[in-house]
């Protein structure tokens, strides 16, 4: 997600345009509150154009012209990690749990792999943690 350019964001559609795997553009929707947030954050850093994501220096200046890499976004997580006293995670984990979190609350594979911007479901199969759970739960709602 460091490729996400501020002229790509639509907060009219609810929509992103990023460049993922392969150099391919896709469409991303936005939940209402990352929407407030992305505002919140052009408001406040003064960002016009450019990347979206930028890196602050120890003075807490944003880079005018620099994109973050995925090493800092990196790096990020696990000082965020490490501050919340939790064990190791990385960016990663974090696309691992986000899509644990929408088979949990009920969205269907296709729509996960869809959102992940996987090509296959098989591929979004992989990633995902509790699968026995949730086996047993739709074996629970089969009444026979």
């Amino acid at each position: 997600m460091v490729t996400i350019d501020i002229n790509k964001l639509n907060f009219r559609d609810r929509s992103i345009k990023v460049i993922g795997k392969g150099n391919k553009e896709r469409e991303l929707e936005m939940p209402p509150r990352t929407i407030d947030l992305v505002k919140t954050w052009l408001e406040e850093s003064g960002l016009q154009f450019g990347p979206l994501f930028r890196p602050v220096n120890r003075w807490n200046q944003v880079a005018e012209d620099r994109r973050l890499t995925a090493r800092g976004v990196y790096d990020i997580v696990t000082r965020r990690v490490k501050q919340a006293g939790l064990d190791k995670a990385s960016p990663h984990d974090l696309r691992r749990s986000f899509l644990t979190y929408l088979l949990d609350n009920g969205e269907d594979l296709a729509t996960a792999a869809d959102m992940a911007g996987h090509a296959s479901a098989d591929t979004t199969r992989r990633y995902l943690r509790h699968q026995k759970r949730r086996n047993r739960a739709a074996a629970d709602k089969i009444d026979f």
